[in-house]
């Protein structure tokens, strides 16, 4: 008999997803921990399994680039408390851009397979790349089902220490520092500069996105807040 599925956290790209894993280690044990990244979603979807299909008896915290709608069977059945993160959603689609185009510049003998596939759009342009589909609105994509009342926790990546801190009280977590990963300030300040009608275009393609955010941020602001857990 399989361990229940207390905490599902889906990690939407460039929201400091890297280090919560670590905390989430940490405070769950190593062994208990399952992360997803979007390849491991599709090997899945190849041989035509699911989440609940993929998990170990150990596993009580899955953290991972996961759409709701793919965790909708283990949620159902198992009702693990869900969280994710919230960023600026500009500023989002820019980091998730210059960690795309680094990373396709980066040493090849580090690649995977994806980055081996997206060589012929390592000079992208931003624009190009905040147009594709999966790129726009990518904090609605990832929780779409999901209301933010229905969460049982969301922190924003612009006050990460100090939410953080309340999720780990929430938790009863012994261990709450958090360091930052995947940072690519240096290549954004030298490569990327954005004129007003791109950051106007920038909006119109994450308009979903940026109505998202504000209302986390007015319902934070409300005093949005879920009951202790205590053992």
């Amino acid at each position: 008999m399989r361990n229940k599925l207390e905490l599902l956290s889906i990690h939407i790209p460039k929201t400091a997803g890297t280090s919560l894993f670590e905390l989430i280690k940490i405070n769950y044990g190593n062994e208990a921990c399952k992360e997803y990244k979007r390849e491991d979603v599709y090997e899945l979807q190849k041989k035509n399994k699911n989440l609940i299909d993929d998990l170990s008896n150990k596993i009580k915290a899955v953290h991972g680039h996961l759409y709701f709608n793919e965790t909708l069977e283990i949620v159902k059945k198992e009702k693990p408390k869900i969280i994710t993160w919230f960023r600026d959603p500009i500023d989002r689609v820019i980091s998730d851009y210059a960690f795309f185009i680094k990373r396709l510049h980066d040493d090849p003998s580090t690649f995977n397979e994806a980055e081996f596939i997206n060589q012929h759009r390592r000079n992208e342009s931003l624009l190009t790349f905040a147009s594709v589909e999966e790129n726009r609105n990518c904090m609605v994509q990832f929780i779409d089902g999901l209301e933010l009342r229905d969460l049982f926790f969301f922190g924003f990546v612009e006050t990460i220490e100090n939410d953080i801190m309340e999720l780990a009280n929430l938790l009863s977590w012994q261990y709450c520092n958090i360091t930052k990963e995947n940072e690519n300030t240096q290549f954004r300040e030298k490569y990327i500069n954005i004129s007003v009608a791109e950051m106007e275009r920038l909006k119109e393609l994450n308009s979903l996105d940026i109505k998202l955010y504000n209302k986390a941020l007015a319902l934070k602001k409300a005093g949005f807040k879920k009951k202790k857990i205590t053992s």
